[in-house]
């Protein structure tokens, strides 16, 4: 789960065109899984002209809010979509610019406050998992310094968050003693594409666990607990038993395996 900043005071510029901000970000996304970073960062990716007028529209609208996305609640900033846009910089052959960049350290300044709950007292040892992919890769692909963030290595801290043993071996999850386990596929695959530009590698176990997650028909489904296909724009149900998908025709339940479904 993505943790929101309820302490910021932010202008309210540019809300309602906000919305419509995942259509560039789920476009630009869809380039992130086929370059690696140095090659992102060389430049390899060549944007549009329609790409290049939507990140500079992009750019204005960060800049009127002082450089913070809001967030959905008053005074809040969507560190997430902050993520979304630095990512699809980077992703359009803009991870060297002084914008990326910037927009990379901003995340990481605030790393504390996107992935954990320090900011409630009562609350320690909180870590989004699916937040801190998101920065970690963010960080990589624009070049910054990630084995001291704040006196976190994101590599060691990204590996710590991933289940060694039992069903969901392999799985990145939340680090939480005081809820459910939010963490999705979106952050499953963030984590393996950060560490996949590590000495170490991306862990076996969590590919297997992310390719048990594949439907037959080729997506992946998005909430292991849920409905899911991450490659759809179908709305989420509510949440059902535990193993329970829609990958297949039918509903299935199959409460001794982690698969979305049979294979065909």
């Amino acid at each position: 789960m993505e943790h929101v900043n309820t302490k910021s005071t932010l202008p309210r510029r540019g809300m309602t065109r906000l919305g419509g901000v995942a259509a560039l970000v789920a476009a630009c996304l869809l380039l992130v899984p086929l370059l690696s970073i140095p090659a992102v960062r060389a430049g390899a990716a060549a944007a549009s002209p329609e790409t290049e007028a939507a990140i500079a529209w992009m750019d204005e609208e960060l800049a009127a809010n002082d450089g913070r996305f809001p967030g959905w609640l008053e005074g809040t900033v969507d560190w997430g979509l902050m993520a979304d846009f630095a990512l699809a910089r980077i992703a359009t052959g803009h991870a060297d610019d002084a914008a990326t960049r910037a927009q990379a350290q901003v995340l990481l300044d605030n790393l504390g406050t996107y992935s954990t709950w320090d900011d409630q007292p009562d609350k320690p040892g909180v870590r989004s998992s699916g937040a801190l992919a998101k920065v970690y890769l963010v960080a990589l692909g624009a070049g910054l310094e990630t084995t001291d963030v704040d006196g976190v290595n994101l590599e060691t801290e990204m590996r710590s968050l991933m289940q060694t043993t039992g069903d969901q071996a392999g799985r990145f999850s939340d680090r939480n003693p005081y809820g459910p386990d939010y963490s999705l596929a979106l952050g499953q695959s963030w984590a393996m594409m950060a560490l996949a530009h590590t000495t170490g590698g991306v862990p076996a176990q969590s590919l297997t666990f992310l390719v048990d997650q594949q439907c037959p028909a080729g997506g992946f489904r998005l909430v292991y607990e849920s409905t899911p296909d991450a490659t759809t724009t179908q709305r989420p149900i509510p949440m059902r038993p535990p193993w329970l998908c829609r990958c297949c025709s039918e509903w299935s339940v199959r409460p001794t395996s982690r698969r979305c479904c049979p294979r065909l």
